[in-house]
């Protein structure tokens, strides 16, 4: 029980962990600060002081200041889809790339098999 406990540990505080522990907490800290902005250009949209621009044209601003706001958050989104798509295209690939390596393995294997079979003595 207590090896098996060790060893767990072990992997969970490998060398590759331990290296993408800031590449996470950046990452984060970069999404964070992006919706942060988001939620700030949203907010301060509605905002306009009427006093500042003239009656007539008041409607105008507030268009487009949402405009900008749909298009930002449309920008934003599809950056979000376009890598999400790609993390699921690249677990595909790692997927099928260590089958692949497990099957040239397997043909190694035999091979040498073979060769320790035909060799003499």
């Amino acid at each position: 029980g207590l090896k098996k406990s060790f060893g767990i540990r072990k992997q969970f505080w490998s060398t590759g962990i331990r290296l993408a522990i800031p590449l996470i907490w950046l990452a984060w800290s970069i999404a964070s600060f992006v919706v942060g902005m988001i939620i700030l250009v949203w907010r301060n949209s509605g905002n306009t002081d009427s006093s500042s621009t003239p009656s007539s044209s008041s409607d105008k601003p507030d268009l487009s200041l949402r405009t900008c706001n749909i298009i930002i958050s449309a920008v934003l989104g599809g950056g979000i889809l376009l890598t999400a798509y790609n993390v699921y295209k690249v677990g595909k690939y790692k997927r099928k790339a260590e089958i692949d390596f497990l099957e040239d393995m397997k043909i190694v294997e035999a091979e040498e098999a073979k060769m320790e079979q035909a060799e003499p003595g």
